[in-house]
C-alpha cells in the first residue's frame, strides 16, 4: 500500500531551542539550504507554527543533501488548550506574547 505524501509522516525532525530558531533560518540560507514550503507556509513565512494540540512548536523545514525532509522544531508551550491554527511564529508572539 503507498501512503500519499505528507511531511507529518516522512521526515526527520531535530529539537533545537525556542531562542536558536531565528538563527537556524539565517544559518541554513547562508549554506545555501532552501527552506521548503509546508503547510501552506512559504519559506519567507517559516518558521511556522504548528498546532499540536495540546503542544505548541515552531518549525522549519528543509532537504538534506539526498532530499530527505529534515526539520528543526523548537517546544512553545506544552500545555496549549484549545486549537489556534497554524500560523508564522512571528504572528505566534504577536498573537500570544511572552
Amino acid at each position: 500500500m503507498e501512503i500519499p505524501y505528507h511531511p507529518s509522516i516522512r521526515h526527520v525532525a531535530l529539537q533545537i531551542d525556542i531562542g536558536d530558531m531565528p538563527s537556524a533560518k539565517d544559518w541554513l540560507k547562508n549554506r545555501g539550504i532552501d527552506i521548503r514550503p509546508f503547510f501552506n507556509f512559504t519559506e519567507g513565512q517559516q518558521p511556522l507554527v504548528l498546532d499540536n494540540n495540546p503542544q505548541a512548536h515552531a518549525a522549519i523545514y528543509f532537504d538534506d543533501p539526498d532530499g530527505n525532509v529534515l526539520e528543526l522544531i523548537a517546544p512553545l508551550r506544552l500545555d496549549f488548550e484549545g486549537s489556534f491554527g497554524e500560523m508564522s511564529l512571528e504572528d505566534w508572539y504577536k498573537r500570544f506574547p511572552i
